[in-house]
């Protein structure tokens, strides 16, 4: 364990930061529409210097991925327990969370995935949640070798399914303007390809 910051913490905050984004991009939906929920919105972020237990880096930045996670079911759950009809909405919300910090065009899939990595939170770096099986400029197959996310979608009453549909539509907003597409070609497995026709 690092016992310093470095670019590694760096980059575990900001995905804290990209999923606190798209839970405010749903309260917002959520609040326009008149929904009824309990989570509120974060709207600035100190820097991670200012937010990180130096003693505790580690647990430091599991506690906040432990946090975003809890919100983001939390949230979705309240929403679409009381009228399922609103996935639909909270799944264009999340579309366009994704396409408003689009990735840009991409020369590669390697490099289209890299730039997907940076967005996407998956628990810790030790974790190793997700592996790449496959890489070439054209083509990037990746394996999810541990399921992060479900357990907290179990805890309030739902399934894993919903988050990982809802994922989908972030990376299909992420991945809209950089030529390339993701698409899950059995369960737990996806491929970075030049743009789906």
């Amino acid at each position: 364990m690092s016992a310093v910051l470095g670019p590694i913490h760096e980059w575990m905050y900001n995905k804290v930061i990209v999923q606190e984004n798209l839970i405010s991009g749903i309260v917002k939906l959520a609040d326009e529409s008149e929904w009824n929920h309990s989570i509120i919105a974060i709207e600035s972020f100190p820097t991670l210097e200012e937010t990180i237990d130096l003693s505790n880096i580690h647990g430091s930045l599991f506690g906040m991925i432990d946090e975003t996670e809890t919100r983001y079911a939390k949230l979705v759950s309240e929403l679409i327990k009381e009228d399922m009809g609103r996935c639909c909405d909270i799944e264009k919300m999340v579309t366009s969370c994704g396409v408003s910090i689009a990735i840009q065009p991409q020369t590669s899939a390697v490099n289209t995935y890299q730039q997907l990595e940076g967005y996407l939170l998956d628990g810790m770096p030790c974790d190793h949640a997700m592996r790449i099986c496959e890489s070439s400029d054209s083509r990037v197959e990746v394996m999810r070798t541990m399921d992060t996310h479900s357990a907290y979608w179990e805890n309030v009453g739902l399934t894993g399914d919903i988050y990982y549909n809802l994922r989908g539509k972030f990376v299909a907003g992420l991945l809209s303007k950089s030529g390339f597409c993701c698409r899950e070609t059995e369960a737990g497995i996806y491929e970075i390809v030049p743009l789906c026709n």
